[in-house]
């Protein structure tokens, strides 16, 4: 146990790893749902687990592994979590891109950061046309996990056997490069160990007071901002609750429509975990 900012952390688990944290939600419920869009029928634990092994093999199939950097350009979907899980599991590296970015600058981060594949939205693909990524060039298809362009490899994507692919994954390792907005210039690569994203991940969870298998959350912010990611994904998924996310772009009246239909627990935003007065505090954090 150690003390940061007044919190006696206490880690649920070791190592501090994604398959570690990975491995610990896989053994509660398998039922349980885990990442969805809202109404529409959820990844379940069990499901999730399959689906993470699945990519994290194809994945090897094209000769990825360790220290290769992987980018991921989409809107928020369950299949996000999905190939973040899958690439962080073999022991490579997720490059986050927020989608919002010109396209110049999505393609100079795959070239900097010499992704050698990229999980993109079908939405976006016409967005990388044209980049230069490092063999073996992969493109996979968010919304359905399969491989782009390629002749033969339609329906590549298939269930696996679990844990198929994974890699002895150690705390130091980088997990993923997160490029920042850019305020102050061009975007510049950021890099967060495994043990980075756990370790905060794990302290803001506690600090809170403890997202629960019970908790259903709906998830608003960018993936690819480091907020959301950890906020919005890797607490919940550690602490085997569940996340939706909204199918378009939120206004105002879709917010409402969307709360009110799966009635989540919790509304993941950047104050969501801040810790209020005790006399005001309810079961649902808002902005």
């Amino acid at each position: 146990m150690t003390r940061s900012e007044g919190v006696d952390f206490r880690p649920l688990f070791t190592p501090l790893t994604i398959p570690a944290m990975l491995e610990r939600s896989w053994a509660g419920p398998a039922e349980n749902p885990a990442l969805s869009f809202v109404g529409d029928i959820p990844i379940r634990y069990r499901d999730l687990r399959d689906r993470v092994g699945s990519l994290a093999a194809l994945f090897r199939v094209y000769g990825l592994g360790r220290g290769d950097k992987i980018a991921l350009l989409g809107e928020n979907h369950p299949n996000w979590g999905v190939a973040f899980f899958a690439i962080t599991s073999i022991g490579a590296v997720a490059v986050p891109i927020m989608h919002e970015f010109p396209r110049e600058d999505i393609l100079r981060i795959l070239d900097e950061s010499a992704s050698r594949a990229a999980v993109v939205s079908a939405r976006f693909l016409s967005t990388v046309q044209g980049a230069s990524l490092r063999l073996p060039g992969l493109f996979v298809v968010m919304e359905d996990l399969t491989v782009l362009d390629l002749p033969g490899t339609a329906g590549i994507f298939r269930p696996a056997a679990s844990g198929s692919g994974f890699e002895d994954v150690q705390e130091d390792d980088p997990a993923s490069l997160i490029y920042t907005s850019g305020t102050s210039g061009s975007s510049k690569g950021v890099v967060l160990t495994h043990k980075n994203l756990v370790v905060n991940a794990m302290v803001i969870d506690q600090m809170a007071g403890g997202v629960t298998e019970k908790d259903r959350l709906l998830s608003i912010l960018p993936l690819a901002h480091a907020t959301e990611c950890t906020l919005g994904f890797l607490i919940p998924i550690m602490k085997k609750a569940s996340v939706s996310y909204l199918t378009k772009p939120p206004a105002a009246s879709r917010r409402r429509s969307a709360s009110s239909r799966p009635t989540p627990s919790r509304c993941i935003t950047s104050a969501a975990f801040t810790r209020p007065p005790a006399r005001a505090r309810t079961s649902t954090a808002s902005a």
